[in-house]
């Protein structure tokens, strides 16, 4: 079946059955854009267009398989090329290769192809080559002519006329005239070809241009011309070519050595042919009549002599897929003593099973043939063919691995089963693996397919975090703390835990942050808390103060700072910022006076009487404060303070509290910071 392909790298192809000394390939060139609309397609024209695939392909001696397509880029160029080669209209049904970037024409291997295609270009057709598509195929001009004249490959080309750089992938560019015609008559080089095809058949609305030279057409003969009544161009050729063609760059009238090979015009081998006037080498007459294509009358042709071939045993492989080789080449070689265009017949005729067959070659100059048998095996050269799997993962489990069963994989084979050998199943470390499978089929050739499997370790750990702590504040408004353990595992691996260290916590809730990390990244967190309370209350030392004096009953200041010395665990000392005291009642062991004995003047400053009975042992005032620290920590005393009976006499001491004084009683309770000293 025809198919699409991308263009080989060169390799060297071996000669075809047959190859003989002779130079040249099959050719056709034609000023008519056949492959255009209502034009030649499918079976139009004769049917000449299949049977013109089907010419080239059967006298193409490369040894290449099916069709080059340059520039078939779609459309209506695309339709008619497809119709040519479908065997229901006749065609060939031979694989194509099509060829249509510029990169892929420049490097394109043409003795991989039986023959090469080139559709009108695209000013003519639709979908036909491009302009640089045809700048791409000149610049392979010395290429294509090697091709056609030392492979002999078979080369068909439709209309380029017109175009700039038009046939330029032919030695000499061939001139045309444009001009409109219908009716066309093909001659005897073309009816070879096509023996049924009649000047009815050929002829089409519309042809559009006539070949004007150069002179020996770069070495095509006239294949047909116009042949319409009437016409200034009758006569003219508008199709060129035919077998055993030689692409020539020597212009065969203009008096100069073109093609550098030291002949002149006719001395030279490339313009001595069959038609040209002239009797050359190996021919008996020549009457220049072309137009009738009998330029060298069959009446005047030397006698024939039989080709002479060689036979020789080859080995070949089956064809790619299949399990049978369809046309195996090299059977044979074969020369022609009068340089007559050989054919081939093989019998029996394939496709050949893998084994040994004996095939009678016989080749044929049109008259006379001969004759050999060659022994051909065939071999099955091609390895089985994988559906290998896509790579995949699998995740970490324990040790830093995990099992992996390798999947089930399938493969073909072009003649039968391929055995399949498996990797075997198994635990694999953390990383990427390669599974390799091997499939063998009863030939012995072998396959390989080693898919990826990548162990990975995606999870994160797992991390607990111990309970909360509560610590009492020991200095500095904070507490010295070791905070509790976390705890962490991993599927994989194993996990590096960090988090807090001991360290003075300040007062309040602080929370802190576990982290496990395994081998692979994944990261794990949680949080706990450390709560530095303060539930001590204040220490307070009390220092009464100097006894007052004298007894005037006048009023004496004190100040609760004078009193009391404080001390708080977690601060460490008072500041003006930490806690604050206040008096809250002074009272008496001596009954109350007529005039008040006590003032209060703020938080922790008082006024009292400096008075005493006569008769008693002296009186005590006592100051009831409250200390209170920066948590609300309270701490409750009493300062005495004495009014002795006398200077320097016994101290004063409290008899027992007769009345007592409140700051509620004069207005709400009043804290003020205190300044203390540090212990």
């Amino acid at each position: 079946m025809p198919s699409t392909g991308n263009p080989s790298t060169p390799q060297p192809t071996p000669p075809t059955p047959g190859q003989t000394p002779a130079l040249g390939g099959f050719v056709v060139v034609t000023g008519d854009d056949a492959d255009d609309l209502w034009h030649c397609e499918g079976s139009l024209c004769g049917g000449l267009y299949p049977s013109l695939f089907r010419e080239a392909l059967s006298r193409s001696r490369t040894g290449g398989k099916g069709i080059l397509a340059i520039g078939v880029n779609g459309e209506q160029a695309l339709t008619a090329f497809e119709s040519w080669n479908d065997p229901a209209q006749g065609g060939p049904g031979a694989p194509v290769t099509h060829v249509r970037s510029t990169e892929d024409i420049s490097r394109v291997d043409f003795t991989r192809y039986a023959f090469v295609y080139l559709p009108s270009a695209q000013q003519h057709t639709l979908g036909g080559l491009t302009a640089k598509q045809i700048g791409a195929l000149n610049e392979r001009q010395p290429d294509l002519a090697r091709f056609v004249n030392e492979r002999g490959g078979s080369l068909i080309a439709l209309t380029q006329a017109g175009v700039t750089g038009g046939w330029g992938f032919l030695p000499l560019p061939l001139t045309t005239r444009d001009t409109e015609f219908d009716v066309a008559w093909p001659t005897a080089e073309l009816t070879a070809f096509a023996p049924s095809l009649t000047s009815a058949e050929l002829s089409h609305k519309s042809f559009h241009n006539v070949f004007t030279g150069p002179s020996g057409y770069s070495g095509l003969r006239v294949l047909a011309i116009n042949d319409e009544v009437y016409h200034p161009d009758k006569g003219q050729p508008v199709m060129l070519g035919g077998s055993a063609i030689v692409l020539t760059a020597e212009d065969c009238a203009d008096g100069r050595d073109n093609d550098g090979d030291g002949a002149v015009d006719g001395e030279d081998s490339d313009c001595q042919v069959c038609g040209n006037g002239r009797v050359d080498p190996g021919e008996a007459c020549d009457d220049g009549n072309t137009v009738d294509g009998d330029g060298c009358s069959r009446l005047c042709l030397n006698e024939n002599r039989a080709p002479e071939v060689t036979c020789q045993d080859v080995t070949v492989c089956t064809d790619p897929g299949l399990c049978v080789a369809t046309s195996p080449t090299g059977l044979a070689t074969a020369t022609d003593p009068d340089g007559d265009e050989i054919s081939w017949d093989t019998h029996p005729l394939g496709p050949y099973a893998p084994g040994t067959h004996g095939l009678c070659v016989t080749a044929s100059d049109g008259r006379k043939i001969d004759s050999c048998w060659s022994n051909v095996t065939v071999r099955d050269c091609e390895a089985p063919r994988f559906a290998c799997p896509a790579d995949f993962t699998v995740e970490c489990s324990a040790e830093a691995s995990a099992p992996v069963s390798p999947p089930e994989v399938g493969a073909t084979d072009n003649c039968g089963v391929a055995q399949v050998t498996r990797p075997e199943g198994g635990t694999l470390p953390l990383g990427t693996h390669e599974l390799v499978y091997t499939a063998t089929d009863s030939a012995g050739n072998t396959a390989t397919c080693a898919p990826k499997v990548t162990v990975v370790d995606s999870r994160p750990p797992s991390v607990s975090c111990p309970a909360p702590i509560t610590a009492e504040c020991t200095g500095r408004n904070s507490a010295w703390v070791t905070p509790g353990a976390a705890h962490a595992t991993d599927s994989c691996t194993e996990a590096a835990l960090s988090g807090p260290e001991a360290d003075f916590y300040p007062l309040g809730v602080n929370t802190v942050r576990y982290t496990a990390r395994d081998s692979s990244g994944n990261e794990a967190s949680c949080t706990s808390t450390i709560q530095v309370v303060d539930q001590t209350p204040p220490t307070v030392d009390v220092t009464p103060p100097e006894p007052l004096w004298p007894v005037d009953q006048q009023y004496r200041t004190l100040r609760l700072e004078d009193c009391i010395t404080v001390y708080d665990r977690c601060s460490g000392g008072l500041t003006q910022t930490g806690a604050t005291g206040g008096i809250t009642c002074v009272s008496s062991d001596e009954p109350k006076g007529s005039e008040p004995d006590v003032v209060f003047v703020d938080a922790t400053t008082v006024k009292v009487r400096v008075d005493r009975q006569a008769e008693g042992d002296g009186r005590v005032y006592s100051l009831h404060f409250e200390v209170r620290d920066a948590a609300g920590n309270v701490t409750r005393g009493l300062c005495p303070v004495g009014v002795p009976l006398e200077r320097g006499g016994a101290p004063v001491r409290d008899s027992g509290e007769q009345w007592r004084t409140c700051r509620s009683e004069g207005g709400a309770p009043a804290w003020k910071p205190l300044v203390s000293r540090a212990r």
